[in-house]
């Protein structure tokens, strides 16, 4: 081992001009003495996030001081909050007795070498006056308080008082040492251009650089009109078109001198003076000749180029692409060692990793190491200074960390330096790198820094990616399966299912599908619990798999309901009767051999057809089960009617006639209370009977099926329920009233038109008819009963929804606006995860499709609180309150505070699901929802630099929001995100008084809401990457706001494409409702407009001022009423410019491009492309209905065919349309029962030059063309 002594060096960006010199002049100095020096320095003195100042500033936690004779601390260079005070605090109790010297900052506790900057700021006045004459000459300094600049003015001020000249306040401007400083002096001096100083005199050369640019602005000549001096001599200085005259800073003079003073203080001598050297950089803005002759030019020492060499900063460096493309941990670091080259020449380089470095998910996760390093580090990397002999891969070099590199230990005949830097992503630490000059007194250069840099970034890469594939099947699995079967979900099973619809397209096959319904769920739930339920359904999951080949696919859709698809050759429908078969012998094998007295049974339908989507697989889905369900109703029906009826059974059915012939039901009236606050919602009417003996609703219902009247009592519920709410007004005021029906024994026309006179009288909040188990309706029958209730105001509800034949075949069919999720789902839920994952899913389904989750049955407070967090709408059950005659007002306050506690515990786990980047700069979709975070906020400070990445992954979709924190000024990059609104949340918000700009990166993704952009805000949209944003709902928006919100500045300068698929009553693809400011310049859009009223860009109830500038626009308008461009019900004016609009309509009454209710328009098109092919009952290509419509085209090419009874192309419905042309291309072809194509006197259509065509109803129209050239 080594007896000489050693000294540690704490620095930051040692490569930096001065520190490199500084540290230069130190280890010759220490070099000379016979010191080793070990440097421990972060790559920057500052990093732009917190994050990032953690990563980097590690290193200083691997410095054992037990190991050195002294300590240099360079104080100035580490600018990371907190480091130093900690360095402190360590040096205090760890080398409490050992030598520290701090450099260049005033410290409290520690003896302190500055440098010396008032010499040569005193040297720079003595040259513009004795050598240039200057006596009128200011100064800009920099910081007012800190010690550096103190030390530069008062060089100024004695040299100006040494030759007897004056310095007043207004001669001294201060600054930050960057180079803006300059523009405030500029400014102020130029108010007086007659009074310029001579000179100035800058603190540094950026400011002096920043003082030459300002003058250069205002037409002042640096030096013929005004001299100006720098300081520190950088190299943008002397590159300057005027070289800047400046000195160096003396740091080599005190990188030596701090050496003596730590030798004279280690071997007890006086500690000698500082004194340093400087030499003046006489460059021309002084006003010295001959610079020109001067400037040298910068000759490389050897013969070779980066670009030869391939060196790193060679453009055929391939480095961080062969990093990336490495599989294997070994290849990475093999493919590492292999451009080590690209930092020679070195004596030794060393990289030294975390015990960790093996496991991808503690590399990238919250197990990495943010302070200090393992006890044990792994030396992967260790090479000497020949290239080709001591290059050394080994997984096996393992040394204490404490002990820093085992090379310090040995005897060596010459002093030298070993150089530790952090190896380090963000905040988490890999571990570290050391590099050896031999007994050459230098450190590394820039490239070294870059060089690190790039190999942490890529291990962090190569991290991600190994531990991506198992974070995307686990979250795949959460998103797609079902909870406890492991079976596709109905989500999972249409995305599975796209493979096979091409695979069906590309063979001409079909596609069948076979749907199977469990026999007996309900018994075996209800007898034996719903754990020997849930086992029953895995055992059916497992026997399906077993039956299927790989190339089929199967989901469960219901609590016992599965679904097979297959492709089938044409006319082949034997593999669904195979599967059928095949599992009721799976199934007939479990009952005999069981010892459970139920038998397990199914009933299935099997169809098959031509599929060409997913939308068409749906519907053969849809088919199939409706198909299933009836044969299992039939099945039931023959089972009721061959069943033996005993003597109680006639009895009962002579009571049940009785009490229908005298109308003997009452009812009772059970609260559905809110899930928020506990207040009560709605009340159930359900049935009890006026009979002294006990019988039950089931039994009075299967008396009424014998007798064949089940009709009556689906007249009385209905009417006397009716009744009672009629009768009490004051208890069901503001309430709505859920009524039990039977939706396959629908009212008559007669008996509807009462029951309908009923209802409107009523006061109550509104009638819910409540679907319960029972035949299904053919399409034909649904469409009738819903117009019928909904057309008079009544809304649906599906009971029992997770059992029976409620399931999302019927959701989709109905489309309720209520779902009461099956009891039995919520028996025990708080201690199922099971069943918490199916009812999760089933509330995310009615959620996303704007329809209330019921909870029934709830009838303990751990299952309430459970199906609040769960996110249930409503709540009902025993728990909450039982049915009652008298029509409670007021459910159990104890209650009431339950849910509202609840609620709150849930306000505060959904804060621990959000993420706050307020310093991070990164963040990545898939590591964030692997921990359950449900929304990001973006709070970095206001009205700074600020630039965040959200990065995602193709293919995965999250269940996360983005909102941007009022005030908010910056970039926000999206990288293949995937965002999904929540209720009424947007996917992403952008504040208030925010000015964005949103990079669009790869493929983005917006479901189930839009990008709101508050009045008050201004976001850019840029960048190559596409996004698609999917909404529906009653009201809705894509990108901009609400229908009863404006909307901010929205700018579009992307290149890519911006999708956006719009369903509801009432929206807009881009814009508001209230209009405002839309900035069209460039990139593709495709928009998909439906529903009832809508607009694809523009307003609903105020004008618009659009300008639609060099951009491709395809729109689909099918919604019933609205504008696709311009605005519903105010004037529109709309400038198409160098742009290309296909647009396809079919609707009611619409306008194209124009106004609908507006009092008319204007559209201006030039170099344009328009094509348009639109049908409707009253549409309008370009126009307006009311007020004059001034219609102009230039240099345009337009297409617009035109058909529906009173539509036509162009022009005002009132007559007063006005078009315009010039050299255009125009082609109509109108045919309406109008017989006019353009509502407009012919007087006022004038075209000149160009070509024109115009066909109504199969008639070719003549018009005067003016030929001008």
């Amino acid at each position: 081992m080594s007896n000489r002594k050693r000294i540690c060096v704490i620095t930051a960006q040692v490569e930096e001009s001065t520190q490199n010199r500084f540290m230069q002049g130190f280890l010759k100095q220490a070099y000379d003495m016979n010191y080793d020096v070990c440097i421990f320095s972060m790559f920057l003195k500052y990093q732009d996030s917190t994050d990032r100042e953690v990563g980097d500033s590690n290193i200083y936690n691997l410095i054992n001081f037990n190991l050195f004779d002294a300590v240099v601390l360079c104080q100035d260079t580490i600018q990371t909050p907190g480091v130093v005070e900690k360095l402190e605090k360590r040096l205090q109790s760890e080398f409490a007795n050992g030598v520290v010297v701090v450099v260049d900052k005033e410290n409290n506790i520690f003896p302190t070498v500055m440098m010396d900057h008032y010499t040569p700021i005193v040297k720079l006045v003595d040259h513009l006056i004795e050598v240039h004459g200057h006596k009128n000459i200011y100064f800009l300094g920099g910081l007012k308080e800190h010690i550096h600049s103190k030390q530069r003015l008062a060089g100024y001020i004695d040299s100006m008082k040494a030759h007897n000249l004056p310095v007043t306040d207004d001669m001294i401007y201060y600054g930050t040492y960057w180079y803006d400083s300059g523009d405030y002096m500029v400014d102020e001096l130029v108010k007086d251009m007659e009074h310029l100083p001579d000179a100035i005199v800058c603190a540094n050369d950026c400011m002096a650089i920043g003082v030459c640019t300002a003058f250069d602005r205002y037409g002042i000549r640096v030096p013929e009109d005004i001299a100006v001096v720098g300081y520190d001599s950088i190299e943008d200085g002397r590159n300057s078109p005027v070289p800047i005259t400046s000195a160096d800073i003396p740091a080599d003079d005190c990188g030596h001198y701090c050496m003596k003073y730590i030798d004279a203080k280690l071997n007890g001598h006086d500690v000698p003076e500082f004194k340093s050297n400087v030499e003046l950089y006489i460059g021309g803005t002084c006003g010295c000749e001959g610079w020109e002759r001067e400037t040298v030019r910068i000759r490389r020492d050897k013969w070779e180029t980066d670009l030869s060499e391939t060196g790193f900063y060679s453009c055929f460096n391939n480095m961080a692409d062969d990093l990336v493309a490495q599989t294997s941990v070994e290849s990475f670091f093999d493919t590492v060692s292999e451009y080590v080259y690209q930092i020679r020449p070195f004596e030794s380089f060393h990289l030294c990793l975390n015990d960790y470095w093996r496991n991808p998910e503690v590399m990238t996760g919250d197990e990495a190491l943010r302070h200090g390093y393992t006890d044990h580090v792994y030396r992967l990397i260790k090479c000497g200074p020949d290239e080709k002999e001591e290059r050394h891969i080994r997984y096996d070099d393992v040394f204490e960390s404490a002990k820093l590199l085992p090379e310090l230990y040995e005897d060596r005949d010459y002093p030298t330096a070993f150089i530790f830097t952090p190896l380090f992503f963000q905040d988490r630490s890999f571990g570290y790198a050391v590099v050896n000059y031999g007994a050459e007194p230098r450190v590394y250069e820039d490239v070294y820094r870059s060089w690190i840099k790039t190999v942490a970034r890529d291990m962090e890469s190569f991290a991600r990616h190994q531990g991506l594939n198992v974070l995307l099947n686990k979250l795949e699995a959460d998103q797609i399966r079902d909870g406890l079967t492991g079976m596709y979900n109905y989500r999972g099973f249409i995305g599975r299912a796209n493979d096979m619809i091409i695979q069906a397209a590309e063979e001409k096959s079909e596609i069948l599908v076979l749907a199977v319904d469990l026999k007996n769920t309900r018994q075996i739930n209800s007898n034996y619990g719903r754990t020997e339920g849930d086992r029953v359904l895995s055992y059916v999951a497992q026997s399906i798999n077993e039956i299927l080949t790989p190339y089929e696919i199967s989901m469960r859709m219901g609590n016992d309901e599965f679904v097979i698809a297959t492709v089938a050759k044409s006319g082949d429908i034997s593999r669904g009767e195979y599967i059928a078969e095949e599992l009721k012998k799976k199934l007939e094998a479990a009952n005999s051999g069981g010892k459970d007295d139920y038998e397990l049974g199914i009933y299935y339908g099997c169809k098959k057809a031509l599929v060409k989507s997913s939308a068409e697989l749906e519907t053969l889905i849809n088919d199939t089960v409706n198909q299933k369900n009836r044969i299992k109703e039939q099945n039931n029906a023959k089972g009721r009617n061959k069943a033996t009826i005993t003597n109680r059974d006639l009895e009962r059915d002579e009571i049940v006639a009785m009490i229908l012939d005298n109308n003997m039901l009452t009812y009772h009236f059970q609260p559905i209370v809110s899930a928020r606050d506990g207040g009560i919602f709605a009340y159930e009417a359900l049935m009890r009977i006026l009979v002294p003996m006990r019988m039950s609703p089931p039994e009075l219902l299967e008396s009424a099926e014998r007798l064949n009247r089940l009709y009556d009592v689906e007249k009385l519920t209905l009417f006397n329920v009716v009744e009672i709410v009629a009768s009490n007004p004051e208890m069901f005021r503001g309430k709505k009233v859920f009524i039990n029906s039977m939706p396959g024994h629908m009212l008559n026309a007669q008996d509807r038109k009462e029951f309908l006179s009923k209802v409107k009288t009523l006061q109550c909040a509104g009638i819910v008819i409540e679907f319960t188990e029972g035949a299904e309706l053919s399409d034909a029958e649904l469409n009738d009963l819903e117009a019928f209730l909904r057309g008079n105001g009544m809304e649906i509800a599906i009971d029992d929804y997770g059992a029976g034949y409620s399931n999302v075949n019927n959701l989709l069919r109905y489309m309720p606006e209520y779902v009461k999720i099956d009891r039995m789902l919520l028996t025990g839920i708080d201690a199922d995860p099971h069943r918490q994952h199916f009812v999760k899913d089933i509330i995310e389904f009615t959620s996303t499709n704007d329809i209330k989750a019921l909870a029934e049955g709830v009838e303990t407070t751990k299952e309430m609180k459970t199906v609040i967090q769960l996110g249930a709408d409503l709540i009902q059950g025993y728990y909450t309150a039982h049915p009652n005659a008298e029509v409670v007002q007021l459910i159990s306050p104890q209650v009431v505070n339950e849910i509202v506690q609840y609620n709150q515990q849930e306000e505060v786990a959904e804060n621990s699901s959000i993420f706050v980047m307020e310093h991070e700069r990164n963040a990545s979709l898939l590591k964030l929802a692997s921990q359950g975070i449900r929304e990001i906020v973006v709070a970095q400070r206001a009205g700074g630099d600020n630039n965040v990445r959200i990065v995602g992954a193709q293919g995965f979709k999250s269940n996360m929001t983005l909102k941007i924190k009022d005030g908010f000024t910056g970039t926000i990059v999206l990288q293949n995100v995937s965002f999904s609104g929540d209720r009424d949340k947007p996917c992403i918000d952008c504040g208030e008084n925010t000015d964005l700009h949103i990079v669009l990166e790869g493929k983005n993704f917006c479901r189930n809401g839009g990008i709101k952009i508050p009045e008050s805000s201004r976001v850019t949209f840029i960048g190559d990457g596409d996004i698609m944003v999917r909404v529906n709902g009653n009201s809705y928006y894509g990108i901009g706001n609400d229908i009863h919100s404006k909307h901010g500045v929205m700018k579009f300068k992307q290149e890519g494409a911006i999708n956006i698929e719009t369903n509801g009553v009432n929206g807009v693809a881009i814009g508001a409702g209230l209009g405002g400011d839309i900035r069209i310049e460039k990139g593709r859009y495709d928009l998909y407009i439906n529903g009832e009223n809508g607009v694809a860009i523009g307003s609903i109830s105020t004008p618009v001022n659009l300008n639609l500038l060099q951009a491709d626009i395809d729109i689909t308008y099918e919604a019933a009423n609205g504008v696709a461009i311009g605005s519903v019900s105010q004037h529109a004016d709309i400038a198409i410019k160098n742009t290309s609009i296909s647009l396809r309509g079919s609707g009611n009454r619409y306008v194209a491009v124009g106004t609908l209710d507006g009092d008319g328009c204007s559209v201006d098109i030039s170099r344009a492309h328009v094509d348009m092919n639109l049908k409707g009952n009253s549409c309008i290509a370009m126009g307006s209905d009311h007020g004059i419509a001034d219609i102009r085209m230039t240099d345009a090419n337009s297409r617009l065919a035109v058909q529906g009874e009173a539509c036509f192309a162009l022009g005002s419905r009132d007559g007063t349309g006005m078009l315009s042309s010039n050299n255009a291309d125009l082609n109509v072809v109108v045919r309406n029962s109008l017989n006019i194509d353009i509502s407009a006197a012919e007087q006022d259509i004038r075209l000149v030059n160009g070509r024109y065509m115009f066909i109504l109803n199969n008639e070719n129209i003549e018009r005067k063309v003016v030929e001008r050239y």
